[in-house]
């Protein structure tokens, strides 16, 4: 349960301030080079004020943060066992699911094979059969040539207490290979293209953002 916060003097009086920080701001107009002038004082204190109460938040938070990280550290000792071992069995169960998936796919390609094989066969016994019908010879069974037997297809092999997932993933076997279509566009490498004073890129818009920073004393 998070303890309620204690109101300082020094938060109370935040408390009475920040409201008033929007309308200050809203009724501040920059019509002239002084108001330009007065606005980096205005912004510099509505900066500071937002810095003071980043560092009560911080003040506040940081027993929590401190008491979160003992508890992580404690529980990482008991948690990293409990996860190798879902790992571990996971990858067990995963390795029998491929043989017997690998064994399914076979006995599938065979069932398809067979399944040819076996509309032919019923094919050429028609053919005989009426070829025979037509000469007046009665048809017996061992006149006809026999049907392949068919190919049981095993069914996916599933735990009752889990369903499997199937997801893709890739490793890089030759990195000068990838198409550039699949290159992620690197940030950083643009960023200091830009402050090299590269100015145009095929598929970016390059325009400057202002804002205004307080000074350092």
């Amino acid at each position: 349960m998070i303890k309620e916060i204690v109101v300082t003097p020094e938060l109370e009086a935040m408390q009475k301030l920040v409201p008033t920080l929007i309308d200050r701001a809203n009724a501040f107009e920059v019509d002239t080079d002084q108001q330009y002038e007065k606005g980096s004082q205005v912004l510099g204190y509505l900066k500071t004020q937002a810095t003071n109460l980043e560092k009560l938040r911080l003040h506040f938070k940081q027993p929590i943060l401190e008491s979160g990280r003992r508890i992580d550290t404690f529980f990482k000792t008991l948690t990293a066992p409990a996860k190798e071992s879902i790992c571990i069995v996971d990858e067990k169960m995963s390795t029998w699911w491929r043989i017997k998936e690998e064994k399914r796919q076979k006995a599938l390609e065979l069932a398809q094979i067979a399944e040819r094989d076996r509309i032919k066969a019923e094919e050429e016994r028609v053919r005989i059969q009426n070829d025979m019908e037509k000469e007046g010879i009665e048809v017996e069974e061992e006149d006809l040539p026999p049907l392949p037997p068919a190919v049981v297809v095993p069914e996916t092999t599933q735990a009752s207490s889990t369903s499997i997932r199937k997801t893709w993933s890739y490793t890089i076997q030759d990195a000068d290979k990838i198409p550039r279509i699949y290159l992620v566009q690197s940030n950083k490498l643009i960023m200091q293209s830009i402050h090299d004073g590269v100015r145009e890129i095929p598929g970016l818009e390059i325009f400057q953002e202002i804002s205004h920073t307080k000074k350092r004393k």
